[in-house]
């Protein structure tokens, strides 16, 4: 298992900008944070209000999200997803 380079109070303090800012649904760790980050993310982010999702007219197909909404309906024959944040499917971002 890996290691952590920040430690629970810097780790727990850079999340709590984005909770603030109202663009975290939820928070947890990865491998490398302990339960000591976690618990430090918790105490912080304790009072952050969940972000608010966007109202979604119910006609719609499917719905895929990340910080933008992506929604399918009929209106769209084909729509090609793949992985932005994957260096093997994205020269762009290897860059």
């Amino acid at each position: 298992m890996g290691g952590y380079d920040e430690d629970p109070e810097v780790f727990s303090t850079n999340l709590l900008d984005y909770a603030k800012d109202g663009l975290l649904n939820f928070v947890g760790g990865c491998c490398g944070t302990f339960p000591s980050h976690i618990a430090a993310l918790e105490a912080k982010c304790k009072d952050c209000a969940p972000r608010k999702l966007p109202e979604v007219p119910k006609y719609q197909k499917m719905h895929l999200s990340g910080l933008e909404p992506c929604v399918l309906n009929d209106d769209i024959a084909f729509s090609l997803i793949g992985e932005r944040c994957n260096l093997m499917g994205s020269a762009k971002f290897k860059k």
